[in-house]
């Protein structure tokens, strides 16, 4: 047990949880196991499986500790509400999810709630239930709320049209609203802090978090029991590079360096070349999208080296081809925030990995503050191309191992324990008073590397 004597109760917001694998659930989700050693009873707030947009795995739950209380609220249909233009799952489920969470503020003396999502759509329940029930509430950002990457020359057009405008709007709106009455900010990424305190001056970053999303390290423990015969099949012969997750627009520069470097390493030497093949997965988060990565292997003339499943897979599929692949790819995007959540997944494992991003992002940051293989900036076409010509040969070592104290610090265990005290810190401020008269606290500002 924590050397905390008070257990505090803490109420995780998070609607598209488990059996839905949306990808923002899995902090959530893998920190459970972990809440009561660090002094915290849990309960999660969430929308029914059937109700998230998302693959829904069963698989999930069995991770789940049956102790934690799961309260599951319905959304409205999905069919229904895209007739009348509303699709996000934050706006179906908003007024559902409002009620229960007055009733179990009211009724359960929770000391905290910590939004874990990326549904913005239901961050301005926080001041809500804050003026009605007085639990203070806590932000967990995966991804920023408000971004400009659009609105920079020679960006593409944003996605959804007039919906996109009107979704800006309202979060210019509620942004600020939402975050000067938060007890406290959890971020993936430092570049998002740095943009709140850009966009307002008032923001103090004392109290606010950087941490990384955790390895799964549980979930890829019951991997390895079921053994290597649940595991993408791939053909013997080949070096295999697997990359998981969608590849937007943004994420073109990196992706196309990818390809020239391989045609450069096809023309040099297509031997080499002729022994690689590349598994990108899960590329779009629409199941009917077209392709984006084969069309720019076209360009490059690699396409017969590349394979692309644009279908979203399953979570734990995703970790299967991940184990299943000789060596691991990562992608970097003009999003100077962006880290991938499955990071410390690749570097657990301890495959070769390949990781292509511009140096002032915070992805080759991450990397460099961890101490292992640098990333290739996007332009590097000769760099690139050496590393996939050691790969080929089979001369490459594997990624630089992580510690035995960096796995204990990024595991789930780790990353929960770091956000469990930062949590008892934001409790005791919020004790204190309303946020403008809170007195300054010389350890808030901290950041997991």
């Amino acid at each position: 047990m924590t050397s905390q004597t008070q257990i505090r109760r803490l109420l995780i917001v998070s609607p598209g949880f488990a059996p839905a694998n949306a990808p923002d659930s899995h902090r959530a989700r893998l920190s459970l196991p972990h809440w009561e050693a660090c002094g915290w009873k849990v309960e999660v707030l969430a929308v029914k499986g059937e109700d998230v947009e998302a693959p829904q795995e069963p698989e999930l739950l069995d991770s789940i500790p049956g102790e934690v209380p799961v309260h599951r609220v319905r959304a409205w249909p999905r069919q229904l509400m895209r007739c009348l233009g509303v699709g996000s799952l934050s706006w179906r489920a908003r007024g559902a999810l409002r009620r229960a969470g007055v009733r179990l503020l009211t009724g359960h003396q929770f000391d905290l709630v910590l939004f874990s999502t990326s549904q913005f759509g239901v961050l301005p329940l926080g001041p809500w239930w804050l003026q009605r029930t007085g639990v203070p509430y806590v932000l967990d950002f995966q991804d920023p709320w408000v971004t400009d990457y659009y609105e920079k020359p020679g960006a593409p057009r944003p996605p959804g049209g007039w919906k996109y405008r009107l979704a800006r709007r309202r979060a210019l709106h509620d942004e600020p609203h939402v975050l000067r009455q938060a007890a406290g900010i959890v971020s993936v990424s430092a570049r998002y802090l740095d943009d709140f305190a850009a966009r307002y001056p008032w923001f103090d970053r004392r109290r606010s978090l950087v941490l990384p999303f955790p390895a799964a390290d549980t979930d890829l423990a019951r991997l390895a029991v079921q053994g290597p015969s649940r595991l993408p099949s791939l053909q013997p012969g080949f070096k295999h590079v697997v990359a998981i997750g969608a590849v937007g627009p943004y994420m073109r520069r990196s992706v196309a360096g990818l390809c020239a470097a391989l045609a450069r390493l096809r023309n040099e030497d297509a031997a080499a070349a002729g022994k690689l093949r590349f598994h990108f997965i899960g590329t779009s988060y629409a199941a009917d999208a077209l392709p984006s990565v084969l069309p720019l292997a076209q360009t490059a003339g690699v396409a017969d080296l590349v394979e692309e499943q644009p279908a979203r897979v399953g979570y734990y599929e995703a970790l299967r081809w991940m184990l299943a692949g000789d060596a691991l790819l990562a992608v970097g995007s003009d999003d100077p925030g962006y880290v991938p959540s499955r990071l410390a997944n690749l570097l657990w494992m301890g495959k070769p990995l390949l990781t292509i991003a511009s140096p002032e992002t915070s992805l080759a940051g991450r990397l460099l503050e961890w101490g292992v293989t640098p990333a290739h900036s996007p332009d590097a076409i000769e760099t690139i191309g050496a590393w996939l010509r050691l790969l080929a040969e089979e001369t490459l070592p594997p990624t630089t191992p992580v510690s035995a104290s960096w796995r204990k610090e990024h595991g789930s265990e780790g990353m929960t324990r770091h956000l469990a005290d930062f949590l008892r810190q934001c409790c005791t401020e919020a004790a204190r008073g309303s946020r403008s008269s809170r007195a300054p606290a010389a350890d808030r500002g901290h950041a997991i590397p």
